[in-house]
């Protein structure tokens, strides 16, 4: 396994604080949230639940089709799902005043396999989101 920090910005929150409010493109909560946004340049299709990220939407539908829902690609720890809680409930002006978070995340070796991890390492350096632990 190897360990991904992700963090959430005052940036990232100030871009995605109107995600779900009827815009076409920030309505589709699961993959313009923040954390969905702060993701983004490593997995740009994934899509953020409260427990976990699926990869893409073909993972989201195929686990909830299997009624498995709690089948994630990556977990989220406790931390990051009570983000998520209050970032949904959360009007746009409580999201930009929402305190930025840190948190760390395991990705599953069938996960590192379908990427250049080497590739991701320069991008990764001096990401301001991202991070290998």
């Amino acid at each position: 396994m190897t360990k991904l920090k992700i963090k959430v910005t005052k940036e990232i929150l100030r871009q995605t604080c109107n995600c779900g409010n009827g815009n076409a493109l920030e309505g589709q909560l699961n993959s313009h949230c923040a954390i969905a946004v702060a993701i983004r340049d490593v997995f740009p299709e994934a899509l953020v639940e409260e427990l976990g990220i699926f990869l893409n939407h073909k993972e989201y539908v195929a686990k909830w089709h299997t009624q498995n829902p709690d089948k994630f690609d990556i977990k989220l720890p406790a931390k990051a799902s009570r983000f998520i809680l209050n970032f949904d409930l959360n009007d746009a002006i409580e999201r930009m005043a929402m305190n930025p978070i840190e948190f760390e995340v395991e990705i599953p070796d069938w996960i590192i396999e379908t990427i250049n991890l080497e590739e991701l390492k320069p991008l990764l350096e001096n990401h301001p989101t991202l991070e290998l632990v």
